[in-house]
């Protein structure tokens, strides 16, 4: 592996040399640089000890202003007007506190949804009621939560609402945290394999005598250089000038592979 990192930084042509290598070893090449672009990632994921001060601002602004009268007095949602409030939500989530007496499924919009009914949460996607699970069951601060306070002292009610969600997130991190990082590494993974198969197609329409599976190592390998554009870009947030001079100097080390390509099957035609 070694030495396949070498050539592709150092003489991309000698790739060439690596062209018959078997799809597993190409496929653990990428998956370690993938894995490697997840570092951020898992640094975050790692440190995490709650939602910071800054984000906490962030999420306040962001906030639906509940019924005054509602309340979640013994893990249980009780309010004196019945409606459904959209709380708060964002790309993925919506979160929701229903006051009626029976949910109504389609009134919570298509994305994923948490919906605080009576004694439960409901978990909601595309109008379908997936999971539920008691109240009772989260961290004991979210047993006793008065909405009141969202208006008349938001600070203590966004403090404990926050230290809440906190020690939600905490008492659960060994399920959310790995899972979090194998959708990301698995997410990079695939942006890697799109970009490849594309440039493979591109590169094989240019020498068609070329195996297209000899063709898809060779760029596998000789992309190397981009894989570490991103992986610094991602830990360091690089200027996108610099990030410019980079890709350019990557795109050199590919114009090498295929200059040698090149310069092979004229050899062999030379041959014949």
């Amino acid at each position: 592996m070694y030495n396949r990192f070498k050539d592709s930084i150092v003489s991309p042509k000698k790739i060439v040399g690596f062209r018959n290598d078997s799809l597993v070893k190409v496929f653990i090449y990428i998956l370690f640089f993938s894995m490697l672009l997840g570092t951020r990632t898992i640094i975050e994921v790692v440190t995490f000890k709650g939602i910071t001060p800054t984000y906490r601002e962030t999420l306040i602004h962001d906030f639906h202003v509940v019924d005054e009268s509602c309340i979640i007095d013994n893990a249980n949602v009780e309010c004196d007007v019945q409606e459904n409030t959209l709380v708060y939500e964002d790309l993925m989530l919506s979160y929701y506190i229903d006051s009626r007496n029976e949910m109504e499924i389609n009134s919570y919009g298509e994305n994923y949804s948490l919906v605080f009914h009576k004694d439960s949460i409901h978990f909601v996607l595309n109008n379908t009621a997936i999971y539920e699970m008691k109240i009772s069951e989260l961290p004991s601060k979210f047993h006793n939560i008065d909405f009141e306070l969202q208006t008349t002292d938001p600070n203590v009610f966004y403090n404990d609402l926050f230290d809440a969600i906190d020690l939600l997130f905490m008492s659960t991190r060994n399920i959310w945290a790995p899972m979090i990082i194998i959708i990301d590494i698995f997410s990079s993974l695939l942006m890697f394999l799109v970009f490849i198969l594309i440039s493979a197609w591109m590169l094989k329409l240019r020498f068609k005598p070329v195996r297209f599976k000899e063709v898809f190592i060779m760029t596998s390998y000789s992309s190397t250089a981009l894989y570490i554009i991103l992986i610094l870009n991602s830990l360091y947030n690089m200027s996108f000038f610099i990030i410019i001079i980079l890709v350019i100097a990557a795109f050199r080390q590919n114009n090498q592979l295929s200059t040698e390509i090149y310069r092979r099957l004229n050899k062999n035609l030379d041959k014949k």
